[in-house]
């Protein structure tokens, strides 16, 4: 299928902007609603309650929780208030730049969390594994065993 250069250029061309307005613009935005959204769920499914928690390791899946999950979301959705108010009072203080540095590091805090959240669950894996291995049953585990 042939296409004209003029036609290729203009829809690559506006791909790659639309692309980069939306991870620069639009995903942190939609990252720090998307925290604020599993706040809610958390709250609504009583999430770090501890004895909602079953199993052998619950306290253990609380500080997962709790950690990992809770914390993390917390902080990405509080940034943007703490840092509107952090950015009036540089502001106020007559640090025009400080203001505006501020106001833009603290809209992309939800990427730098949402980042270091997936690799440290990713880092969680192979605990999660073992988990798993440690708690079947016998007859389940791969064990060789000859009689010498």
């Amino acid at each position: 299928m042939e296409i004209s250069i003029i036609k290729l250029i203009t829809e690559a061309l506006g791909h790659f902007l639309y692309t980069i307005f939306n991870l620069i613009i639009i995903a942190p935005f939609t990252l720090w609603k998307k925290a604020g959204y599993r706040l809610i769920e958390q709250k609504k499914n009583d999430y770090l309650k501890l004895s909602k928690i079953e199993g052998s390791y619950s306290f253990l899946v609380f500080l997962k929780r709790l950690f990992f999950e809770f914390l993390l979301d917390a902080i990405c959705f509080i940034s943007y208030f703490v840092g509107i108010c952090v950015s009036v009072y540089a502001l106020v203080t007559d640090c025009f730049l400080s203001c505006l540095g501020v106001l833009l590091v603290s809209y992309y805090i939800p990427v730098l969390l949402t980042v270091k959240r997936d690799i440290l669950q990713l880092l969680l894996l192979p605990v999660r594994k073992l988990i798993n291995w440690l708690t079947k049953p016998a007859q389940y585990i791969d064990l060789e065993i000859k009689n010498k």
